[in-house]
């Protein structure tokens, strides 16, 4: 593995009780992503998929071994630390969306760019523009229980782009989008990583997001299975 890697998951293993039943839902991972990479998490479900982005987000402890984001172990970081290590490097796609109910689509996006601190103008010019390139003009001004699951979704991904990270993990980001809006916001974020070399990983069982994929990580029972490399 080698050190100049981006993203670096050694030694990973993550075990939790299920009544009195010890689930390994991680077992020795190691794993290496370099900047700028677009890459999937396949495999069944309980695979491990969704630990493993969890883990690497610092979402979720491992029961031993690290995770490292440009030299900096994340795994390490106390609870301030890590907030605002997430706030500035790292975004989120949740499966469950996470909204807040009470903001519109709008306050939901714009919440991260408030917590970092973007000038009112800005922030207003940078989901102008998102916004217009995910066709979701028309959802800003809508609360969460106004919009459908594929909406939410879509304004969970927004969120999770607008504060122009240097990863973004995605746990099944077009699981609830027609077609249509699945293949734009696969487009939008293969543009993202081009432009500005962002690392992209998700977890999916989408073919669409497979094919567009540049590398295919297969996890089965907690454990890399295969590794291909689609470049």
């Amino acid at each position: 593995m080698s050190d100049s890697s981006y993203i670096q998951v050694q030694n990973l293993n993550r075990q939790y009780v299920q009544g009195e039943i010890v689930v390994h839902a991680l077992r020795d991972v190691n794993i290496a992503f370099q900047r700028g990479e677009f890459a999937a998490l396949v495999g069944p479900s309980g695979s491990g998929k969704s630990t493993l982005l969890n883990c690497m987000g610092a979402l979720d402890k491992p029961t031993s071994g690290h995770v490292s984001i440009d030299g900096k172990d994340v795994t390490r970081l106390n609870g301030n630390q890590l907030s605002d290590f997430r706030l500035q490097n790292i975004g989120f796609v949740f499966q469950a969306y996470n909204l807040v109910p009470v903001l519109t689509a709008y306050e939901n996006v714009e919440y991260i760019l408030l917590l970092q601190g973007i000038a009112p103008a800005k922030r207003k010019e940078r989901i102008a523009r998102l916004a217009s390139r995910m066709d979701m003009d028309d959802l800003m001004d809508r609360f969460p229980d106004q919009l459908s699951g594929g909406q939410q979704q879509r304004v969970a991904v927004a969120r999770a782009l607008i504060g122009e990270p240097e990863v973004v993990l995605a746990d099944e980001p077009t699981a609830n989008l027609d077609s249509h809006n699945a293949e734009k916001l696969i487009q939008l974020m293969q543009q993202m990583c081009q432009e500005t070399s962002t690392t992209f990983i998700f977890s999916t069982h989408d073919a669409r997001v497979m094919q567009s994929a540049r590398r295919l990580i297969h996890l089965r029972d907690g454990q890399v299975e295969n590794d291909e490399n689609r470049t």
